[in-house]
């Protein structure tokens, strides 16, 4: 797939980025990007431009390890989940093989008390 080129603007200055991505979707990560800067540079304290883009770009590692971090605990708790599933669909086939069972005994035992009722 060829790359495209999209020129955006982040911090007040533009850059050129080669990219297989939908348009749309860059420009709602530079917009996300743009966001977190400016919150940066906002939260009480002036900040230069370099390290408001330092602190945005650690407050955007820190979502994405702590998505990282969520994602994979509930991997983990679909993988225990299934595994659950699984032994609880093994009991269900157990229990029913033996109600199947008693069931017949049942009827093994009806078919008895009737030959004794009529003897």
């Amino acid at each position: 797939m060829e790359k495209k080129k999209i020129t955006v603007t982040v911090n007040k200055k533009n850059y050129t980025l080669l990219h297989d991505e939908n348009d749309e979707y860059i420009n709602k990560v530079v917009h996300y990007l743009n966001s977190k800067i400016a919150s940066a540079s906002t939260n009480g304290i002036q900040l230069g431009e370099q390290t408001a883009t330092v602190m945005a770009g650690i407050a955007v590692t820190d979502e994405l390890f702590k998505a990282q971090q969520s994602f994979n605990s509930l991997t983990n708790d679909t993988t225990r989940m299934m595994e659950e599933y699984d032994r609880l669909k093994a009991d269900y086939q157990d229990l029913q093989e033996q109600f199947t069972a008693l069931l017949r005994q049942n009827e093994e035992l009806k078919k008895r008390v009737h030959i004794l009722e009529h003897r």
